[in-house]
């Protein structure tokens, strides 16, 4: 009869595998720290990022709201009066038919153009850093808001050009008429179609892209128009509808 061969433990194998053990769970806890560092540091920096954003663009809304004031007291001769001299409009300047200036905190700095024209328009709101990003889920993250203000500010500006095209209109066709006519001078509704009673167009970095739709209200809605959806992030070979 052939002999059962059998593996035996010393005395200290059970202690070998508990430090094994114990030294496992204690790197998977050390990396699991590390990842949560990250992400709490990247948190507070898009939280900080995005406090200073809305800081400067409450700058810019209130600059906006002097403009308005001024323009319905004087028109642009009270505008004109008041650059140089109204601490409301400082580092205000014109720049052809728009009015120009810059936001900052030293560190990002937001540009705004502001159409006045028949009202208040923003035709641009840009907003740079000269902060280095670190990593790539900030590059990411950077880009993508950056995108974000570009498409909520053109939405803003083909509403304002909703709301001329609607003034003293005598009914649905001239309006959608008069909006037609009026893609064709109005510098944000470049690139943007008219499908409908929608608004589409792709706001696009060169790196991603977002399918943007927005709908056209009735003459008689309380707002001229809203976006149909959230923005839609294309894939890089996925074709614009």
């Amino acid at each position: 009869m052939k002999k059962k061969s059998s593996i035996t433990l010393g005395p200290g194998a059970p202690s070998l595998i508990l430090i094994f053990v114990v030294l496992s769970l204690s790197v998977l806890a050390m990396l699991s720290l590390m990842t949560a560092k990250n992400d709490l540091q990247l948190s507070r920096r898009s939280a900080e990022a995005a406090e200073t954003v809305y800081r400067l663009r409450e700058q810019a809304e209130e600059k906006r709201a002097a403009v308005a004031a001024l323009l319905a007291s004087g028109g642009e001769e009270a505008v004109d009066a008041a650059l140089g001299t109204d601490a409301r409009l400082a580092g205000v300047t014109w720049d052809d038919d728009s009015l120009v200036w810059d936001e900052t905190d030293g560190t990002r700095t937001l540009h705004c153009a502001l159409r006045v024209d028949g009202g208040t328009a923003w035709t641009a709101q840009r907003l740079s850093t000269n902060i280095a990003e670190d990593t790539a889920e900030e590059k990411e993250f950077a880009a993508k808001n950056a995108l974000a203000d570009a498409i909520l500010y053109r939405q803003q500006a083909l509403d304002a050009m909703l709301a001329r095209c609607a003034e003293g209109v005598a009914g649905r066709d001239a309006y959608m008429a008069r909006v037609s006519a009026a893609m064709a001078e109005e510098p944000a509704a470049a690139g943007v179609r008219l499908e409908g009673e929608n608004l589409v167009w792709v706001e696009t970095d060169g790196t991603y892209r977002y399918l943007c739709t927005v709908v056209i209200h009735p003459l008689d809605a309380e707002r001229r128009s809203d976006f149909a959806g959230v923005p839609e992030l294309l894939e890089d070979d996925e074709e614009a509808p």
